[in-house]
């Protein structure tokens, strides 16, 4: 091939750049590999594992973890920049850091995401989650799937996969490139036989699977026209939906979410609150902000924070450290302060002062007050 390939420059009167050219070959990895001295006119070619061609890292063993690695390190860059312009420019506007996400940073991750967007990829959706849970203003222990269900956002998994989707279709309609639709062809043929060929191929299998439809249906549907996006898309939004929910109905980390999470964005968000108010309500909503919710931590660090004593749950709060719990059942607060309209914001800041005085230093308990009125104004029952 070397030799072929001098000859047609010689012809045409064309030079190598023996610096910057590399030998690779491709092989699914395994087995000895044999040391070969490449040569171009009697000067050695060095040999590589991946190589990269217009902006696509390209491994010898067919794999796209390179160029995924890659892509997730420029996308966390451009995160970065895009935190700082939410702060400065959209601080009050969470609808607008989302569309800084989708526009900047999603459209860099997603370089090249026709070949490797079969299947999600935890590196990317960790990126995503990273800028959910900024906007929620909750930490990394938060869940991806409470943030992705309060925000109510699709994995990237859906919108890379409806990617690879657009181009295969696009070769299969005879556009694209040439070589690209002759690997196409290719698939195709050995589909039809029943060969699983490589990674992508069996990636682009589960990807189809998973929405109920099997190879031979695809190609069956492809060829009499009835394959169609929007019904991929339905499909992957129930798919995910199912999935959110049936973790949300398992939580550990947030036990009463499923009785307070409606239909859509929630009301809070819609009322232009500013940053600090739809933070409030989202970190209380989430979890974040009962201590009972950390159960992989040990006891001590799961004590309420207002009298030090038992473990910090919104029944202990209700019933034990106010007088909230009087009236109504301390279920029925819960859904009443955590409701999707925010009406209990004003409650929630009410814990936060208390929260502030409640304890005097680190690890310090509260002396129960000789009253169990309170402090007159609903306010906690210790000092």
């Amino acid at each position: 091939m070397i030799e072929g390939l001098e000859k047609y420059m010689e012809e045409k009167g064309l030079e190598v750049n023996v610096k910057k050219t590399k030998v690779m070959r491709c092989r699914k990895g395994g087995g000895r590999w044999k040391n070969v001295i490449w040569k171009w006119k009697g000067k050695k070619l060095e040999e590589v594992k991946k190589y990269k061609y217009l902006g696509y890292v390209m491994m010898a063993n067919g794999k796209c973890k390179e160029h995924l690695k890659e892509r997730v390190r420029k996308g966390a860059a451009v995160m970065r920049e895009v935190w700082g312009i939410g702060k400065r420019r959209f601080r009050d506007d969470w609808a607008r850091r989302l569309w800084l996400f989708d526009k900047l940073v999603w459209t860099v991750m997603s370089y090249g995401v026709e070949i490797w967007g079969w299947r999600e990829r935890e590196e990317v959706e960790r990126i995503h989650y990273r800028c959910l849970r900024w906007i929620n203003g909750v930490g990394w222990r938060t869940p991806g799937y409470l943030v992705r269900e309060e925000l109510m956002r699709e994995k990237m998994r859906g919108r890379a996969g409806m990617r690879a989707w657009g181009y295969e279709r696009k070769l299969g309609e005879g556009r694209g490139g040439e070589i690209a639709r002759w690997c196409w062809e290719e698939w195709r043929e050995k589909a039809r036989r029943g060969k699983v060929v490589g990674e992508c191929e069996r990636e682009r299998r589960e990807f189809y699977e998973e929405k109920g439809w099997k190879i031979e249906e695809v190609e069956r549907m492809r060829e009499e026209g009835e394959m169609r996006g929007e019904e991929i898309v339905r499909r992957e939004k129930r798919w995910q939906e199912e999935e959110r929910w049936g973790k949300i109905e398992k939580s550990r980390s947030n036990v009463w979410y499923s009785w307070i999470k409606g239909k859509g964005i929630p009301g809070y968000l819609k009322k232009g609150w500013k940053e600090k108010r739809w933070q409030r309500v989202a970190t209380f909503r989430l979890g974040e902000e009962i201590r009972s919710n950390r159960y992989w931590e040990e006891e001590e660090n799961r004590k309420c924070r207002v009298c030090g004593r038992e473990e910090e749950t919104w029944e202990h709060i209700w019933e034990e450290c106010t007088d909230w719990g009087r009236e109504k059942g301390w279920r029925d607060m819960v859904e009443e302060i955590l409701g999707e309209e925010g009406g209990g914001e004003e409650w929630m800041r009410k814990i936060e002062e208390w929260r502030g005085v409640g304890i005097v230093g680190e690890g310090e308990e509260c002396e129960k007050s000789e009253s169990e009125e309170g402090d007159g104004n609903g306010g906690p029952r210790y000092e």
